[in-house]
This record gives structure tokens, C-alpha cells and sequence, in this order.
């Protein structure tokens, strides 16, 4: 990756970081999840995140918050039916937020969210199920991903968490053009997070 984009982007400075999030030190002079992320993100103008896992997101948030960095996570459906592009910055919603918006029907989800596991596929020698999907499903919420991105770092974005919601379908489910939907994502009342 670091090749690649260095070949496609010759005026870009790129620094890649071998660290798997999660994994124990091999060593005890090895640094964790801690000193590495704390190390980056103090060096960061923005954080995003395409780990579609809400563990790493809520991490990342918190070390944002911490830093005043902002974060733009994005994932797509089990289904691929919609996703969303979401920033959360540090006197604004979080994560937790959002999940509360969604339980209480103050924000709709995307289409897809409550897919169960029958939405998911277990591929032979993984220990994850996962779902399948196209590239050029996803490749719509990277560009938005990327759209939030320099909107954010230009200062042309409002200052709050906002939640970028995609649609794939309508409401009869049936396959349409994509459609975006945009909400504020302000400090939810139910939430305890460390915002």
C-alpha cells in the first residue's frame, strides 16, 4: 500500500505503520495498542476509520477525543442494502451516541442494519463471518468517506458529529441509484460515554 500510494501520489508523504490492533506485544520493549495509537493520532489532522468493527471505532474515538483529532468511520451493511460515512468530533455524538439515536428511532439506519447472522457467510479457515459484497457498492462510501474528509480538513463542514446514511434501496426494498440522508449526531442523553 505504501508503494502503491507513494507511485500515485508522488507529491504525498506516506509513513506505513506495521501494528495489528489488538494483538499482544511480542515483547515487553514492544509498544501496544496504546503507545502506537496515542503516537499517530497526536501527529494526525483527521482519523479514518474503515474497520467496520464498533470495538475499534469506540477505541479510536476515545484516543481522538482525547487528541481534539477528528474521526470519520465508515461501513456498509450486512446486506449491502446502505451504510454510512459518520464523523464524530470531541464536543459532539460518539459511537455509543449513534447506537442510542438508532435504538430510540432518533436517526434511521441504514438499510440492512438489522440483518442477522443469516445475512453473513463464514468463509472456509476464517474464524469471522463476514458478508460479501461488490466493490463498487463500497467504493460509494469511500468517495463520500473521502468527500466528509476534505470537507472537514477545508473547515466547509459544520463543526458536529454528523451521520452520512446511504440507501441502495427504497422503501419497498427494491435496488434504486443511491441515496443519501443527513442527521446531526449531537450528545445523545442516554449515553456515559467519555465525552
Amino acid at each position: 500500500m505504501q508503494a502503491f500510494l507513494a507511485r500515485q501520489y508522488p507529491a504525498t508523504e506516506v509513513r506505513s505503520h506495521s501494528h495489528f490492533i489488538g494483538i499482544a506485544a511480542q515483547a515487553l520493549s514492544d509498544p501496544g495498542d496504546d503507545d502506537i495509537l496515542n503516537s499517530l493520532i497526536r501527529d494526525a489532522d483527521l482519523v479514518i476509520d474503515g474497520s467496520a468493527s464498533h470495538g475499534v471505532t469506540t477505541l479510536l474515538d476515545d484516543r481522538c477525543r482525547s487528541a481534539a483529532v477528528p474521526l470519520i468511520s465508515l461501513s456498509a451493511t450486512p446486506t449491502l442494502e446502505g451504510g454510512t460515512v459518520v464523523r464524530h468530533v470531541r464536543e459532539s455524538g460518539c459511537p455509543n451516541c449513534l447506537l442510542h439515536a438508532w435504538h430510540k428511532h432518533e436517526i434511521e439506519p441504514p438499510p440492512g442494519q438489522d440483518a442477522g447472522d443469516e445475512a453473513l457467510t463464514q468463509p472456509a479457515g476464517c474464524s469471522e463471518r463476514t458478508f460479501t459484497g461488490a466493490d463498487y457498492d463500497l467504493q460509494e462510501l469511500s468517495l463520500q468517506a473521502v468527500r466528509l474528509a476534505i470537507d472537514t480538513l477545508s473547515g466547509k463542514a459544520d463543526d458536529g458529529s454528523v451521520v452520512q446514511t446511504l440507501s441502495f434501496v427504497d422503501d419497498e426494498r427494491a435496488r434504486c441509484p443511491p441515496r443519501w440522508r443527513v442527521d446531526p449526531l449531537p450528545k445523545h442523553p442516554d449515553c456515559r460515554g467519555g465525552h
